[in-house]
Formats: structure tokens, sequence, C-alpha cells
């Protein structure tokens, strides 16, 4: 029980930390070029619900969890997911897709979100057969799309070392 707590409370500190960070890269965009939210509207808009359905939604997400065990871990696994999609879906290029930006934005984002449903899941007890199958299939999910973005990933940094070999431009 008091491994639950621990993890609730550590999870609700990264849900303001997840706050807090969104906030500020809304209005300051890292400190790089200003407000990441200048570009077109379909951007804008793609941009405002990774960051709600991201960071922003690790901690409703742990309170739902405090009410009702596992739900809120399910969720937030959950919408990991449907974040690593959104980002893939928005780093498609006319060119092809660019992998390296949506993996680094997915491990920074989609990941620690997977891991902290994760252990919220499974510190409740007892565990629920039904949610238990679900979980087990966003895990598969997980694993899928991760492989996905590393055959890429190495596909891309393969073809560009046989670029180099070849005296191509580096």
């Amino acid at each position: 029980m008091l491994q639950r707590k621990l993890i609730l409370i550590a999870s609700g500190l990264i849900g303001v930390l997840g706050l807090m960070g969104a906030g500020l890269f809304a209005l300051g965009g890292a400190g790089i070029d200003g407000s990441p939210f200048q570009g077109d509207a379909y951007a804008n808009i793609t941009l405002a619900l990774v960051l709600l359905l991201g960071p922003c939604a690790i901690l409703p997400c742990t309170l739902y969890e405090i009410r009702r065990p596992q739900w809120g871990g399910i969720l937030l696994c959950s919408l990991a997911l449907i974040v690593v999609l959104m980002i893939a879906a928005n780093h498609q290029r006319e060119w092809g897709f660019a992998i390296h930006q949506a993996a680094l934005v997915s491990l920074c984002l989609a990941l620690p979100m997977f891991l902290i449903g994760s252990l919220l899941f499974f510190s409740s007890q007892p565990l629920r057969m039904g949610l238990h199958g679900l979980w087990y299939i966003e895990l598969v999910l997980a694993v899928l799309i991760a492989g996905y973005f590393g055959w890429q990933a190495g596909a891309d940094g393969v073809d560009a070392m046989l670029q180099r070999f070849r005296g191509g431009p580096h």
C-alpha cells in the first residue's frame, strides 16, 4: 500500500511538472524560436492536442487512478499510443517520413507516459484480467511502433553510411 502511495505521489508530481513544462513550451518554445504556435492552423491544432493528450494528461490520469484503480493507468497508456500516432502523422513530409524527429519526440513524450501508466496500472491490487489483457495489447502496439521507428532510423543510418563509403554527399 505504501508503494502505491509513493507511485501516486511521484506520478502526481511528474504530472504537475508536465503541465508546467507544456505551458512553458507553448509560451516560449523551449527558448529556441519563441512560441511554436506560429505555423499553420493544422500544425497548431495538432501541437495543442499532443500537449493536451501528452504531458498535460498525466496529472488527470493520476487523479483518475486514485478514484478508479487501474483505469487511470490504462488511460495514460492509451493516450501515450495516441500521442505517438499523432506525432507520426505530424512528421509526414512530401519527401518522406522524418523518422528521427518523430522517434525522438516519441521517446521524450510517449515513453515516459507509457511507463508511468504501467506503474499506475500494476500498483493496483487486485489486477483485473480484462484490463490486464488490454494492457498487453497496448504493450504489443508500443513495441511494434518502437520497432518500426528503430528499423526506419536504422535503415536511414545504413543508407547514410553507404552513401559516405561511395563518396556521396555527407
